[in-house]
């Protein structure tokens, strides 16, 4: 289930992942010459907190982060997190942000 901002200075997804996960990897395919900020929803203070830089990935389309060569590898997180909800938000770029995929792995926790 998701959800996203309308202003067009809070550009942002947010993933409601139903109950809490304990997450360690992710891989999100986006706007290739932009960069994105993937936060958690901390449980105990519903703070957002960084959990990782996605760099823009200068080629051509959208390209899939850790590794535009390879769809399938997976970005360990720097640490791993308990949280039910999951923002992706634009930090910088070309303004045409875009965003066709986020995978989370982990365990329900």
């Amino acid at each position: 289930q998701g959800g996203g901002s309308a202003a067009a200075e809070d550009r942002w997804i947010e993933l409601d992942l139903g109950r809490p996960y304990r997450l360690d990897e992710a891989i999100v395919q986006a706007d290739n010459n932009d960069a994105y900020l993937m936060t958690y929803r901390d449980p105990a203070t519903g703070a957002w907190l960084p959990l990782w830089t996605i760099p823009p990935e200068y080629s051509f389309g959208m390209a899939t982060r850790p590794n535009p060569m390879d769809n399938a590898a997976r970005q360990a997180l720097p640490k791993t997190v308990t949280t039910d909800a999951v923002r992706l938000e634009a930090e910088f770029g070309d303004g045409m942000y875009s965003v066709s995929e986020i995978q989370l792995f982990g365990m329900p926790s």
